[in-house]
């Protein structure tokens, strides 16, 4: 078993839990173009020259680091040329400050980053909401390396999990630290509005 964990970007963290089986952390800044999980006000002020350092200290360690960009809602921003632009701006930062991987939630993120950066893992978001076969074979048909399946609905399901495992041949992933409720009846909304708060 193998451990993705959120960071709090302190430069030590990567040294402390890499004993502990932690392959991964993650996070993003507070606020970027393509936003994320968290609300901007929810997250320590930072700029792009701590996630820098982040992400050295977490290669000295060997632990690899995936950048958030996970915004369920992009105003439609993916679909502008002067959106385009400025989605490539900042993934051509995060390749130049070493990211190992992407997650996602938009599936033409997705195949932008495939075709564009072949070099990155791409992770597909519990915000895209995956819990059957054919939403699974639909990410992993787009290119993903690996799914993070609706912790909401389906962490439980172990039959369901079981099935999709069969089904693809890309790593899954379980978000064991949810802290929502089992089927939530505000599921597609709060990713949304966290989304625009980011």
């Amino acid at each position: 078993m193998r451990f993705s964990l959120a960071t709090n970007f302190d430069d030590r963290l990567p040294s402390l839990v890499r004993p502990y089986g932690v392959f991964e952390l993650y996070g993003k800044l507070p606020s970027d173009v393509v936003g994320g999980g968290r609300a901007t006000f929810m997250l320590p002020p930072m700029g792009r020259r701590a996630v820098e350092r982040h992400v050295a200290a977490c290669h000295r360690e060997g632990v690899r680091f995936n950048y958030l960009l996970n915004a369920a809602c992009l105003d439609n921003l993916e679909y502008t040329r002067g959106g385009q632009r400025r989605l490539r701006r900042l993934i051509d930062w995060l390749c130049d400050a070493g990211v190992w991987a992407v997650t996602v939630a938009n599936p033409f993120l997705l195949r932008l980053l495939k075709r564009s950066y072949p070099h990155l893992h791409v992770r597909v978001s519990v915000f895209a909401a995956i819990s059957d076969i054919r939403r699974a074979q639909y990410w992993e048909d787009l290119g993903a390396d690996c799914i993070a399946v609706d912790s909401m609905q389906i962490n439980r399901e172990f039959e369901l999990l079981q099935r999709i495992r069969a089904a693809v041949s890309c790593r899954l992933e379980l978000l064991a630290s949810n802290s929502c409720i089992q089927d939530c009846p505000l599921q597609l909304y709060h990713p949304n509005l966290l989304s625009h708060a980011s």
